[in-house]
């Protein structure tokens, strides 16, 4: 005897591959209904080619720390005008910065200053150490005046000295004191009578001693004398009690000078001596500069041009 199938003919295997294929159907069928519903609620505009644009948008770079500021650069100083209550005619042009030295009450004798032909003088110049030469130019054009110092020591060029201005009753009246190094100023002054700069001292002292009355002794020479920071002080320069050298026998014989010496009206220490030629006008034939006796310069006439 064969046994009994307990599947129902509809339901054996074959059957229920073809049941599960049906289910499959029906619902991939469902699905493509609800897609066309979803269709049919929100419809999708067609986009051609043509309406298309592709943007690009770069992205934003970071903004630069900004440039540490400088500081901007200061406006020179302005320049302070020289005051001038009586102008001089043909008195050089002063730079504006330049501040006129203040002047000082004229010494109690001042006589008629005489001051020398203008000449041209070479000098041996001595200093701490080394030996040089200097030239010392003393011009004159009516009322006008110029004095040039020049030196050089071991060939070597010293800073050159020039002093202009007016040549009034009392002498010289230096308006403009410049100091050059290799052609360029270094130092100006702009000065008021009777105010001497560091170089007319010398030709107004000379000139002082030329107006004295030879039948009476030489009283004191006193002399305003600017200073390089601008400050005036007051020398007063006495005949020495002692013999008078000689002059060189290069322009003839010797000949009796008038030695004068001045001490710093502050410093005794510091002082000048200087040796006035009288056959010559009183020009300096010798000049010595000392501190607390040591040597500082010395200038000794070598020669003369007229």
């Amino acid at each position: 005897m064969h046994a009994r199938n307990p599947w129902p003919a509809a339901l054996r295997p074959t059957g229920l591959w073809l049941l599960a294929l049906l289910i499959s159907l029906a619902g991939h069928a469902l699905w493509l209904g609800l897609l066309r519903l979803g269709a049919s609620a929100a419809p999708v505009t067609p986009v051609s080619a043509a309406s298309l644009r592709i943007v690009t948008v770069s992205a934003a770079r970071p903004a630069a720390a900004p440039a540490t500021a400088q500081p901007a650069p200061l406006p020179p100083p302005a320049a302070a005008r020289v005051p001038r209550t009586e102008p001089v005619t043909h008195a050089p042009a002063l730079p504006e910065n330049l501040a006129p030295t203040p002047a000082l009450p004229s010494p109690g004798w001042a006589p008629q200053a005489v001051l020398p032909d203008p000449q041209r003088f070479r000098y041996r110049l001595v200093q701490p150490g080394q030996q040089g030469q200097a030239e010392l130019l003393w011009e004159r054009d009516g009322e006008r005046y110029r004095l040039l110092l020049q030196r050089q020591v071991e060939g070597r060029e010293l800073p050159e000295w020039q002093s202009e201005g007016r040549v009034g009753a009392g002498g010289l009246e230096p308006q403009r004191f410049e100091v050059r190094r290799h052609g360029r100023l270094r130092q100006a002054l702009a000065l008021q009578p009777p105010v001497q700069d560091r170089l007319s001292w010398l030709l107004q002292l000379a000139a002082l001693a030329q107006a004295r009355d030879p039948q009476r002794p030489l009283p004191p020479l006193s002399i305003e004398l600017v200073g390089w920071r601008g400050g005036v002080q007051r020398w007063v320069f006495e005949p020495v009690d002692e013999e008078p050298e000689e002059a060189g026998r290069a322009d003839g014989p010797p000949r009796p000078l008038l030695h004068l010496r001045g001490q710093h009206p502050a410093d005794a220490r510091y002082r000048i001596d200087v040796w006035l030629d009288p056959t010559r006008g009183h020009m300096p034939r010798r000049w010595v500069q000392r501190f607390d006796e040591e040597l500082r310069t010395e200038l000794q006439l070598l020669d003369f041009e007229s």
